[in-house]
């Protein structure tokens, strides 16, 4: 499927709020399940694999380069290692894999596989998540990103100055 920020304003969308998830929850959320979703449980994390295929695409897509990770990602060297690190993957949100999927020019697919390995896969439905996939489809950089967010009134992705 195309991706174009184009189609935004003619598509209807089942949501468009962004999903603020985190790996960081560990309680149950089957409760806020609707009736239509009931048996449709959103896939389990495997975090062992995601921080793998991270690793991977960081040595592969931005060359074992922590400049290019802190200019093209807007992710610090520590805070990646902490991603790597972290036993449980409570520090992962879906910001900071955003960022880095559109910053290490990942594909859809190789994006769609992170997600999926975060346990909160990309849903064209959602408005949040098809303008990250417009972004992929286009190899947009992160500046492009962030403004197609604050054209559709989301708050700016890039980390706030130390």
């Amino acid at each position: 499927m195309e991706y174009e920020i184009s189609l935004i304003e003619g598509t209807e969308f089942e949501s468009i709020e962004p999903l603020a998830v985190s790996l960081s929850s560990t309680e149950d959320t089957s409760f806020r399940l609707t009736a239509k979703e009931q048996g449709v449980l959103p896939p389990k994390p495997d975090i062992v694999l995601l921080r793998i295929r991270l690793s991977e695409f960081f040595h592969t897509k931005l060359l074992h380069d922590y400049n290019r990770l802190e200019v093209e990602c807007d992710i610090k060297r520590d805070t990646f290692h902490r991603f790597l690190k972290f036993r449980n993957g409570k520090n992962i949100t879906y910001v900071q894999l955003a960022k880095f999927s559109v910053g290490a020019r990942l594909s859809v697919d190789e994006a769609r596989e992170l997600f999926v390995l975060m346990g909160q896969p990309l849903n064209e439905r959602n408005r949040y998540d098809y303008i990250l996939l417009c972004e992929l489809n286009h190899g947009s950089s992160i500046a492009e990103y962030d403004d197609d967010l604050h054209q559709y009134g989301y708050p700016s992705i890039f980390s706030k100055a130390d």
